[in-house]
């Protein structure tokens, strides 16, 4: 025994410091030490402010994380410079151990780093995607009395008498809200201008107290709002009617053909965690979404649950960012 002792440690210490190194790393993306994880409460970063679609899909999932992975997980609101902040956070200065999760989307993963020319992170070589989580759509929405229109033929006729344009209200520059107004403004040949705010919350809060007349919101966020009569539906920008909204037409449905957006989300981690630990919060994640509690929550948001494999999301990641560069340098947007 003491032999076998001496042996042993006269092959670790003959180790090269490279070789060691990688033994560590290899014992780190075993699945034993998978099993150890999560050994300390988990973080999950949402780069929005409470009350939105992103933080409602948020709380959904950290709750039910918390119950299948027995450890407690904390949503952390990290809003403001269009997702930048939130992302940059988990890019930059959380371990790549599992530890800290982001509830990345496709304006903080691909809108963003498209409109801006410094984003303390890179989208697709900072983070290792786990998952989709869920994916929902938006609504132009206007204030009752601010704005005389019931219909999106009326408020083109307003936005056409007003010189400047129509204000609109946008959670942030480089926001989908923010870009699918926009090309809204293009399909319909109106001009609309820009009110920008930090985060959804504050923007909708403006928007029913009639400071400003509309915005494009994403349905979870409008729909009490809508249903509470303090915003009128207008259209929706999907590419047909949707459940909650069953009476409100599309845009295309409204005269303008071809025109749609929706925006997802999706869980990702620092790149360099350990697979064995990726591929268990992926387990975790398809416990959490296919809970039909879960799902009847986001549902009645008017969020669609879904979960993907790591590799779809990549996918879908790299697809939009294909998609929405083109898009973003048409229409000459841009930001500093």
């Amino acid at each position: 025994m003491k032999t076998t002792l001496r042996l042993m440690k006269a092959a670790l210490a003959a180790l090269p410091a490279a070789a060691f190194a990688l033994l560590i790393a290899g014992s780190l993306a075993s699945p034993a030490f998978a099993q150890a994880w999560p050994s300390r409460p988990i973080s999950l970063v949402v780069p929005a402010p409470p009350g939105g679609g992103t933080d409602i899909l948020g709380r959904a999932l950290a709750q039910k994380f918390a119950e299948v992975l027995g450890q407690p997980v904390i949503v952390e609101n990290k809003p403001g410079a269009s997702g930048m902040i939130g992302a940059g956070h988990v890019a930059r200065q959380a371990p790549a151990d599992g530890h800290t999760i982001l509830l990345g989307a496709l304006g903080s993963l691909v809108l963003t780093p498209n409109m801006y020319a410094k984003v303390p992170f890179n989208a697709r070589s900072d983070f290792a995607p786990v998952s989709m989580s869920g994916r929902f759509d938006f609504v132009l929405v206007a204030h009752p009395r601010a704005l005389p229109a019931s219909n999106l033929a009326e408020l083109i006729e307003v936005a056409r008498r007003e010189p400047r344009g129509l204000d609109y209200a946008s959670p942030g520059p480089g926001t989908v809200h923010h870009l699918a107004s926009e090309l809204l403004a293009r399909k319909t040949g109106v001009k609309l201008a820009a009110i920008q705010y930090k985060g959804g919350a504050p923007a909708v809060q403006d928007v029913i107290a009639g400071h400003v007349p509309m915005m494009v919101l994403d349905v979870p966020t409008a729909l009490p709002h809508i249903k509470g009569g303090k915003l009128r539906a207008i259209a929706v920008l999907s590419e047909k009617r949707i459940g909650q909204l069953p009476d409100v037409p599309t845009v295309a449905e409204s005269g303008h053909p071809g025109f749609h957006a929706s925006t997802w989300q999706g869980i990702v981690v620092r790149a360099g965690t350990p697979p064995a630990i990726i591929a268990r919060l992926a387990a975790a994640h398809a416990q959490a979404v296919s809970d039909p509690a879960v799902r009847e929550k986001l549902a009645a948001a008017g969020i669609e649950a879904i979960h993907t494999t790591s590799a779809e999301f990549s996918e879908v990641i790299r697809a939009d960012h294909a998609k929405w560069s083109e898009v973003i340098k048409a229409a000459g947007l841009s930001a500093e």
